[in-house]
């Protein structure tokens, strides 16, 4: 989902610009929620350490006339940026402090792509939701695209003589027929989790050193637990099952 995206975009940053760099800071021990006096002191070294290396790759880039771009990642935002009310609201202001300072100290390279990820935007504070210049929203996949990074998977990730083509080739007939009766219907479950349920699910169904088929994905989706998860009904069951007998 969001770190995916987060990743494809640097890495074509990367491709475009040789040289730069993707940063990632670890955030899981900051909480603009349970302030401890630390956050303050990690944010204010974050925001030296990336400065100092953007200014590395200026410098870099300069020497060789070839730009070079720092892409920072902050990765569960509403950890740090989150408005917060009651007796912790003074720590927390600090905090928000912080952050805005490391954003604008950011601001000042233009080799600095910043980038933040959350699942609770209405929660971030105002002043620093203000400073995002580009908000964009990852919805659920529907299950049809499930299906599409599904074939890409097969595709990239596993030995060609292991997989039949029914199974990475997009434009199989039965392959468009059992995404046309999936549609682009919206689930609640996590991508990460429904991918991780069928990928397993579906190397268990091939046989020992056989190819895995298109047959044992269907068989994999139509399994009591992924069925209910994509809440196919007994009809469009049957359907997929049709299709791969």
């Amino acid at each position: 989902g969001k770190t995916d995206v987060a990743g494809v975009l640097a890495k074509k940053v990367e491709q475009e610009f040789p040289g730069s760099e993707y940063y990632i800071p670890d955030l899981s021990m900051l909480s603009s929620s349970s302030y401890k006096g630390q956050d303050v002191q990690m944010l204010t070294e974050y925001t030296q350490a990336i400065c100092k290396r953007a200014e590395d790759l200026a410098k870099e880039g300069s020497t060789s006339g070839k730009k070079k771009y720092l892409v920072c990642f902050l990765d569960e935002f509403d950890k740090i940026a989150m408005e917060s009310h009651g007796l912790n609201k003074a720590d927390s202001n600090k905090t928000i402090g912080a952050l805005k300072t490391l954003i604008n100290s950011l601001m000042e390279h233009d080799n600095v792509i910043l980038l933040s990820a959350t699942n609770y935007p209405e929660l971030i504070e105002g002043a620093v939701s203000s400073r995002v210049a580009e908000k964009v929203t990852v919805d659920y996949l529907s299950p049809k695209q499930i299906i599409t990074a599904l074939t890409d998977h097969y595709k990239n990730n596993t030995a060609k003589e292991l997989v039949s083509p029914s199974l990475t080739d997009v434009n199989n007939q039965k392959l468009q027929e059992i995404c046309e009766i999936l549609g682009n219907r919206n689930h609640q479950m996590e991508y990460r989790k429904l991918f991780n349920n069928i990928v397993p699910n579906t190397l268990t169904r091939s046989p020992e050193n056989g190819k895995i088929e298109l047959r044992h994905l269907v068989e994999a989706i139509t399994s009591p637990s992924i069925a209910r998860e994509l809440h196919l009904t007994p009809d469009e069951i049957v359907r997929l099952l049709a299709i791969v007998s």
